[in-house]
């Protein structure tokens, strides 16, 4: 049988955050540092940054001095701002931990996000925007669909078929344009989002299995492995280790603090 320690460890390495946090709870340790961390990561990968940010302010004056620390608050701080970098990375991380844990409805609906929001991205790069702020009026469907519609007269409501529209007609021989949409415009890539459309996340109720993405898509892996081709020819860095970097830290943490869930 498996000791606490090496459970917490099975946790972090699952990103099962709220687990490991109830876990050193359940010890008498949601006091350390390293737990109110996990407690911030917890809120963080549901995309509440505001307030994964104020739990990791609440750590000790000590652990504010550390690189650790310096780092995650930069990183809450860059997704608060709507970085692209940011937002994009925490989105390819969100995809990844939901496979690790079979939950292929909400991993459908992050490719459903991840797909527009660099289609969104993708048309305000083409307007000369720059210095982009996810969440500002200009990543909204309404902004894209006005300019869309009063300034090259593509006149449909559905976003992604509008801008597809828009870059085939307007910039079909500009190479990142073209391998953008040779991936989000692919053939299975619309069935996957087509399966979106039909799950409960959609306008129905079908459920969604690995073998139903394969089917789609062919490998998850490969899909990934697109996505983040997409974010290259963007010019986007993306940090795909950050949360694997961070739970090594806490580990080594973990080990300095004496008989720590040895109980």
């Amino acid at each position: 049988m498996k000791n606490s320690f090496n459970q917490f460890v099975d946790l972090l390495g699952n990103y099962s955050y709220g687990v490991a946090y109830d876990l050193l709870n359940e010890y008498g340790y949601q006091d350390l540092d390293i737990s109110k961390v996990i407690r911030s990561f917890k809120f963080s990968i549901n995309f509440d940054f505001d307030y994964a940010e104020k739990i990791l302010q609440n750590t000790s004056a000590k652990f504010k001095h550390t690189e650790l620390y310096s780092n995650i608050r930069k990183n809450y701080d860059d997704l608060i701002a709507g970085k692209p970098e940011a937002i994009f990375s925490e989105l390819i991380f969100s995809m990844t931990t939901q496979t690790s844990r079979d939950e292929y409805i909400d991993f459908i609906g992050r490719v459903y996000r991840y797909r527009e929001a660099l289609l969104k991205y993708l048309f305000l790069m083409t307007q000369g925007k720059k210095n982009v702020n996810m969440f500002s009026d200009e990543m909204s469907k309404r902004y894209q669909i006005k300019i869309l519609n009063e300034k090259y007269n593509v006149h449909t409501h559905n976003l992604g078929a509008a801008l597809t529209k828009y870059f085939k007609q307007h910039h079909a021989d500009e190479h990142e344009v073209k391998r953008l949409m040779e991936i989000l415009d692919s053939k299975k890539m619309l069935d996957l989002m087509n399966l979106r459309n039909a799950s409960i996340i959609g306008h129905g109720f079908v459920g969604i299995s690995q073998q139903d993405i394969e089917k789609c898509y062919g490998d998850i892996d490969d899909l990934l492995y697109e996505f983040k081709m997409c974010a290259g020819f963007l010019g986007l860095d993306l940090d795909y280790q950050k949360y694997d970097k961070w739970n090594n830290a806490v580990i080594v943490e973990a080990k300095n603090i004496d008989k720590f869930l040895e109980k």
